[in-house]
């Protein structure tokens, strides 16, 4: 038998990479990593089994240089350009063109803090009943139909993304049309 042969099979390591990020994709969020002792943030929270969840659509302003923030002001007549992003259980998920080898479209990162966009505004959207487990179930099924290659800035965006997404958990009214 040989060395090759013996070889136990390879899994792909689900922990970000060692550089400092504010974003995390799907892969590298889910499934949730437990210390030492056995204990991981959303159980030692009781957050494993709530079968409550508020859900909050964040929203930004596109960009943060001075160009953008203008053409922002001049479109908010209009309703503006949005950047968006849910937040549930902790976390700000959204969707974004080209994230990298290994990586797909969705994103997370902490609630309001998208470091390329200026933040604007919270919208309440309601309760999602599911757990946390499921909404990462979720979101794994999401992970085809959400490759960062397939972004289009009409109709395939962050906005669509949140839409699909708080419809999947429990949210059937979607996100404000003012928004989509």
């Amino acid at each position: 038998v040989s060395s090759a042969e013996e070889k136990e099979p390879t899994t792909r390591e689900t922990t970000p990479n060692t550089t400092p990020s504010p974003w995390s994709c799907y892969s590298c969020f889910y499934p949730e990593e437990e210390d030492d002792d056995g204990h991981s943030p959303s159980t030692d929270l009781g957050l494993a089994q709530a079968n409550v969840a508020p859900v909050t659509l964040n929203l930004y302003s596109v960009g943060t240089t001075k160009s953008v923030k203008r053409i922002n002001q001049v479109t908010s007549q209009f309703g503006g350009l949005f950047h968006a992003g849910v937040q549930v259980y902790g976390r700000e998920w959204t969707f974004v063109s080209g994230t990298g080898e290994g990586c797909c479209g969705i994103i997370s990162c902490a609630p309001t803090k998208c470091p390329l966009h200026s933040f604007r505004e919270s919208v309440y959207l309601g309760d999602c009943e599911l757990t946390k487990a499921e909404v990462g179930k979720i979101l794994q099924g999401m992970r085809q139909n959400w490759q960062g290659a397939s972004y289009d800035l009409l109709h395939k965006n962050c906005c669509s993304f949140s839409n699909t997404f708080v419809k999947a958990i429990g949210i059937s009214q979607g996100i404000p049309k003012r928004v989509d």
